[in-house]
């Protein structure tokens, strides 16, 4: 995925930058073949840093988990 931060396989960390008059911040997305499936805990990271590697790993782990305990059902990890 075009300005991907890290990938991992289908797996993809992507920074949308606001830039505002006096400062500017970072959104934090994950993506999945295509598809934000950004977790809760991720989007909050502060929006003046980027996410680190670890950080990365940990959400793509947390949502490999998620997708296989959901029997492979793609749907069922977006939007979590």
């Amino acid at each position: 995925m075009a300005n991907a931060i890290y990938e991992q396989g289908d797996w993809w960390y992507v920074v949308d930058v606001q830039e505002e008059d006096d400062n500017r911040k970072n959104w934090h997305e994950l993506y999945y073949k295509g598809e934000e499936v950004t977790p809760g805990w991720f989007r909050n990271i502060s929006p003046y840093a980027i996410a680190t590697r670890a950080q990365f790993e940990q959400a793509v782990d947390e949502l490999k988990l998620k997708f296989w305990l959901t029997d492979g059902k793609n749907g069922a990890i977006i939007n979590t």
